[in-house]
């Protein structure tokens, strides 16, 4: 059996403590996941990339997972960037794509602000335990607004119409 060791990890919690995403917490991918309350649920998490541009950590990763679509479950692919800033504001964005048996495409978009912890891995306990602590005291946005959170899901149509559906309603505050 050849357990999945990953070579940096992240997590993404929104400002009251929701976990959005956790990325092979403990080092491993198993138990990974990807979730939006009532929205999508992840499948498959692949194994993430790590970058360090500036003084900004990045971690990528995809996998599959299903959309809530008007009640239906759709299975689709996604895509995840979790940026920690360490300082200032951390984002994370998130794309998903499916196509329906119908012909039309369905894609969602999310980009919030929120807690972001990217990782070395053979450093996460030591950094979890401090972001720990600063979850304890973290500052909560009073309009969060101005820090550009956005989710929308696109349905484009064989015949051209796209159709907008705002999400930010029902995802954010859960």
């Amino acid at each position: 059996m050849c357990i999945k060791r990953c070579s940096c990890s992240g997590i993404v919690k929104n400002y009251k403590g929701n976990t959005y995403a956790d990325i092979c917490p403990k080092g491993k991918l198993k138990h990974s996941f990807v979730t939006f309350h009532e929205i999508f649920r992840s499948l498959t998490v692949e194994k993430p990339n790590c970058y360090s541009i500036g003084n900004v950590d990045y971690l990528t990763t995809g996998g599959t997972g299903l959309l809530n679509f008007h009640g239906k479950e759709i299975e689709g692919l996604y895509t995840l960037i979790l940026a920690d800033t360490g300082s200032q504001t951390d984002r994370f964005a998130f794309e998903f794509l499916a196509t329906l048996p119908s012909g039309s495409s369905v894609a969602v978009f999310i980009s919030f602000a929120a807690n972001v912890t990217v990782c070395k891995c053979k450093r996460c306990k030591k950094m979890k335990k401090q972001a720990d602590k600063t979850d304890k005291e973290m500052k909560v946005p009073i309009d969060l607004s101005h820090f550009g959170n956005y989710a929308r899901m696109l349905v484009f149509h064989p015949n051209g119409r796209v159709d907008e559906e705002d999400l930010i309603g029902c995802s954010y505050y859960k």
